[in-house]
């Protein structure tokens, strides 16, 4: 337990790291701009985190939406990798993917706003008929 516990910090800090490794700031800078306590976010990124206190949930949210990561608890996963700058098309459809993704789940894949998502994407020259399967498929995941 206390091993597993300790890997945890790791990969939390870890990744907290990277991410903020790619934006090119500081963590002074990055503490400014995110507006969290930079003492905080030292020793997040050097020690790590195994759980959250209320102030550190408010802190990660936070970071969480300043990266796009729609779940905070993925910074402690094994598996995280860390979403491709905004500025990048990777991203940007990676991000839309995602937030269609959530639409399917929340209301249902015959929902007036994801058939209406589905049939934009169609008319723009998207997928074929072949491959619209493929795509709704994508949509049900």
């Amino acid at each position: 337990m206390e091993n597993e516990r300790k890997w945890r910090k790791i990969r939390f800090a870890r990744h907290l790291s990277g991410l903020i490794k790619g934006t090119g700031l500081s963590r002074t800078q990055f503490a400014e701009r995110a507006k969290v306590p930079f003492p905080w976010l030292q020793r997040a990124t050097t020690e790590g985190i195994t759980r959250l206190d209320c102030r550190g949930r408010e802190h990660l949210d936070k970071i969480a939406r300043w990266f796009g990561v729609n779940d905070v608890d993925r910074l402690w996963d094994r598996d995280f990798v860390a979403p491709p700058p905004w500025n990048t098309r990777e991203a940007r459809a990676g991000r839309f993917a995602e937030d269609l993704r959530r639409l399917v789940l929340e209301r249902g894949e015959d929902a007036e706003p994801v058939r209406t998502v589905l049939r934009l994407i169609r008319e723009a020259g998207g997928p074929q008929d072949e491959d619209r399967h493929d795509v709704e498929t994508a949509a049900h995941a």
